[in-house]
């Protein structure tokens, strides 16, 4: 593995280490920092499963990055990209029902595209 790669690899880990940080915060914080965002989930069967989803497609990224397991790029790529959709959309969603700033959603969006950027680079030979 070349210094390139090896540095496009922990950034991929970094990211999915971060998605499932932002999954634990939206399973134990979330409804603290935003009551009644359950509401936008259409209750808490929809608020567990996005936050349930965001820790494991986090495993999968950082198991992915680790090479522990072995997906096709595209799966990954797109998972960052998705991810960070998900993101955009949630900060512009709470940006014009709430207000406040949404920085795990932010940091969705930021890590995402870094995965998305960094995996394939990673592996390049």
């Amino acid at each position: 593995m070349t210094d390139e790669q090896a540095r496009h690899q922990a950034l991929a880990a970094s990211g999915g280490a971060v998605t499932i940080f932002v999954g634990l915060g939206h399973e134990f914080v979330g409804l603290t920092l935003y009551p009644g965002a359950e509401a936008y989930f259409f209750g808490p069967v929809g608020w567990n499963a996005a936050g349930i989803a965001c820790l494991l497609a986090g495993i999968a990224l950082l198991a992915a990055a680790l090479k522990l397991i072995r997906p096709p790029t595209w799966t990954v790529v797109a998972t960052g990209i998705l991810l960070a959709i998900a993101g955009a959309g949630a900060m512009a969603l709470v940006a014009v029902l709430h207000r406040p700033f949404h920085l795990f959603a932010l940091a969705l969006v930021v890590w995402g595209l870094i995965v998305a950027y960094s995996y394939p680079r990673s592996l390049a030979a």
